[in-house]
Order: structure tokens, then C-alpha cells, then sequence
């Protein structure tokens, strides 16, 4: 699929909180799994919109923790557009009806901890917040969790 051809697949948009427990990032899986993969971390939402989103090559989206804004940037600053990361991933893995693709974030870690609250903003797909929930999991043994 060509870059040009991309928009034939997307359904739509919505916005991910791409939780990271940063202390397993420097393990040796990669990609780091252990550090993404937990059962709640991930969210999506609060919708999805579709047919609205005129460019989304151009929308401003914030982070903030406890109301304090931490991340703050535009689409437009995105290594590849949208239609260039779906050309990419069609070359070597077919795309399903919806499939997810996340595809990053502003500049910065927001360093977060159980208790917190995190809001994540983008212009035209609203708003989502969640809280931070300490796991009881021995396993886990975390200092910290970043998005």
C-alpha cells in the first residue's frame, strides 16, 4: 500500500496512554514488553472519531499529571506522517479492520505514581484520564511508572 493509498484504511482516531514502567526498559526483551505489557496499561479512548478529523497531521495534543501540564506538542511533529507509518507497516504485516497503531509521543517522560491522575488531550478527539493504581504483585516491585 502506498502512502497515498493510506487513508483507505483508517477508520479513525482516537487517543492511547502508552503507560511504560521504565524500570524494564533496560531489560534485555525488545521490544520491552515486560515494561508495556501489563493488563491495564494502554488504555484508549474516550472514542472513536471517525470522518471528522480533517488533517491529522496538524493536531495539538497535551499531557498532564495532577493538572500539571508535562507534555505538550503537534502531529505535525511526528518523525513520519500517518499515511507514511501505514506504508511502512504494510510493507511486511497486513493491516485488519481495527488494528491499532500507536504512534508516539511528545518529547519528554512524565514521571507518574500510583495516586496520580493523568489527562491526555488531543484537539478534535477529546479527552483521556485515568488513574494511577499500584498493582499488588510482588513481582512487580516498582519504584515508578512513566507514560
Amino acid at each position: 500500500m502506498t502512502a497515498a493509498e493510506a487513508g483507505e484504511v483508517v477508520r479513525g482516531y482516537t487517543i492511547a496512554n502508552d503507560v511504560t514502567v521504565r524500570d524494564f526498559v533496560a531489560n534485555l526483551y525488545r521490544p520491552p514488553v515486560k515494561a508495556k505489557g501489563w493488563d491495564t496499561f494502554g488504555p484508549l479512548g474516550p472514542c472513536l472519531v471517525e470522518d471528522e478529523i480533517d488533517d491529522p497531521g496538524a493536531l495539538e495534543l497535551r499531557t498532564y499529571v495532577n493538572g500539571e501540564l508535562r507534555q505538550e506538542g503537534n502531529t505535525k511533529q511526528l518523525m513520519w506522517t500517518i499515511p507514511e507509518i501505514i506504508e511502512y507497516i504494510t510493507e511486511f504485516m497486513t493491516l485488519e479492520r481495527d488494528d491499532i497503531i500507536l504512534t508516539g509521543t511528545p518529547k519528554g517522560l512524565s514521571h507518574v505514581y500510583p495516586g496520580d491522575t493523568m489527562r491526555l488531550e488531543i484537539d478534535g478527539l477529546g479527552a483521556l484520564e485515568n488513574q494511577i493504581v499500584a498493582q499488588d504483585d510482588p513481582a512487580l516491585n516498582l519504584r515508578e511508572t512513566t507514560s
